[in-house]
């Protein structure tokens, strides 16, 4: 009995790929490799590595097939034959297209998610009496609720009394900023 994990191997040129197969047979088998035909036998050299495993009955082969040419391509097979019988699992390798970009490293996302969350520079806002909101604000700005990235909000709220009360609502990239202040206005 022949099994194989992988039937269909993708890999780029230029690199080395291992391909594997499992057998069980009663009595002792001779496992071998062959490509593109059965009759051809594939032997250990600077080309194809070859290895096996043997547990009882159970044997794992593996084939690892070293730089990549497009004269590599195409179908493999590991045989397993025994006084009983012969058996075969095919696996075939294909091309696949290089990575166009290495992968980011972890420290270079941090790096431009940094520059995604800096604060952004807020130009001078003035309240209803002209002072700089700015200038005036007694309470440090916080994180208020998450929300649409790019939306600004502005409100103000300002009561009968000699006291004015403003507020603005900032958000830049889902992070909500409200600067808010309170003063009284002279008679």
């Amino acid at each position: 009995m022949i099994w194989v994990p992988n039937q269909l191997v993708g890999a780029p040129s230029g690199t080395d790929v291992t391909i594997d197969c499992q057998t069980e047979a009663y009595p002792k088998s001779i496992n071998y490799w062959s490509f593109r035909d059965s009759k051809t036998m594939l032997f250990a050299n600077k080309k194809y590595v070859t290895s096996d495993s043997e547990k009882r009955y159970h044997i794992h082969m593996r084939l690892t097939i070293r730089d990549l040419s497009q004269s590599d391509f195409g179908n493999y097979k590991c045989i397993s034959k025994n006084s009983l019988g012969e058996t075969e699992g095919s696996i075939r390798l294909y091309e696949i297209p290089k990575p166009s970009l290495a992968p980011k490293s972890a420290s270079e996302l941090n790096r431009a998610n940094k520059e995604v969350l800096k604060q952004p520079k807020v130009s001078v806002v003035r309240n209803m009496t002209g002072q700089s909101v700015r200038d005036n604000r007694q309470h440090q700005s916080r994180p208020v609720r998450p929300t649409v990235p790019g939306r600004l909000e502005a409100s103000g709220n300002w009561g009968p009394s000699r006291y004015s009360r403003s507020q603005i609502v900032i958000t830049v990239f889902g992070v909500v900023t409200c600067l808010t202040s309170s003063h009284h206005i002279p008679s």
